[in-house]
């Protein structure tokens, strides 16, 4: 709620508290969710690196534990962060990890998402 208003230190105070009490129960997927939520927050608040970093954690949990929809969900996050700062490449590399994945699931929606997305970065 509060990222949705714009209160980015707020979210990102319950994120980090979130993010502790999963850890404390080893919630492995809670964890990513929480490093992704963190990740969004920072992103939103244009703090990119910080951005970057917590969806890289997420990345790796979610790879590890097999959770496809949420690796899939970073990989574009990460996709819109690098395009953002206007890394193209990394932009697009990431937006292609995410529509593969979203191709595998049947997300026809997503990979419609990714295709725009990857247009867009050369358009611009």
């Amino acid at each position: 709620a509060y990222k949705s208003q714009g209160d980015y230190g707020k979210a990102i105070d319950y994120y980090q508290q979130s993010l502790e009490i999963k850890r404390e129960i080893g919630a492995r997927s809670g964890i990513a969710n929480s490093l992704m939520n963190l990740g969004n927050a920072y992103k939103s608040q244009g703090d990119y690196g910080k951005a970057i970093d917590y969806y890289q954690q997420s990345l790796e949990i979610q790879q590890q534990i097999g959770d496809r929809h949420g690796e899939a969900n970073t990989w574009f996050n990460l996709g819109n962060t690098w395009k953002n700062l206007q890394h193209k490449s990394e932009a697009k590399a990431a937006y292609e990890n995410a529509r593969k994945l979203y191709q595998a699931m049947g997300l026809d929606r997503d990979v419609g998402k990714c295709h725009e997305a990857i247009q867009s970065l050369a358009e611009g």
